[in-house]
């Protein structure tokens, strides 16, 4: 999906209202007139849900969504990994990490095997669930 058309949705590790699990996040799609609202059970949403955001031009909306992403980790406390996972569903995020030289791991959406991948460190990952809901992609991280 184009970062342009792209809305995401997130709760923190302080939402206690169990629609989702804390500190989940989700992307899709804009939504459709008659379409339910997949980015209710969230507290937050982001990306295209703010409208100047639909215009950037490219590189601004590389850099947008690298803000979404240092804003998600740094300010909500969102798993590095989990938000990564999120983000491979937008256009941007994968031609920019790519373009870095570090392309989604084996197994990963949008896998290159002609592009370096893999983690510098082996730290221990999260167990996050996927969902497809819709045109929405959900990644709920699970209890530890």
């Amino acid at each position: 999906m184009k970062a342009a058309d792209t809305l995401i949705a997130w709760t923190d590790f302080t939402d206690v209202s169990g629609k989702v699990p804390p500190g989940s996040i989700a992307v899709g799609p804009l939504l459709r007139d008659g379409e339910g609202d997949w980015t209710d059970s969230y507290g937050y949403t982001g990306g295209a849900a703010h409208v100047h955001r639909r215009s950037l031009s490219d590189t601004e909306q590389a850099t947008a969504v690298f803000q979404d992403y240092y804003m998600l980790v740094y300010s909500y406390g969102l798993h590095p990994y989990v938000v990564h996972r999120a983000f491979l569903h937008i256009d941007e995020y994968q031609e920019f990490i790519k373009s870095m030289g570090a392309g989604p791991d084996l197994g990963e959406l949008g896998h290159d095997p002609s592009i370096m991948h893999g983690r510098s460190v082996a730290y221990p990952l999260p167990s996050v669930s996927e969902r497809h809901i819709g045109r929405s992609f959900h990644f709920w991280p699970a209890a530890s």
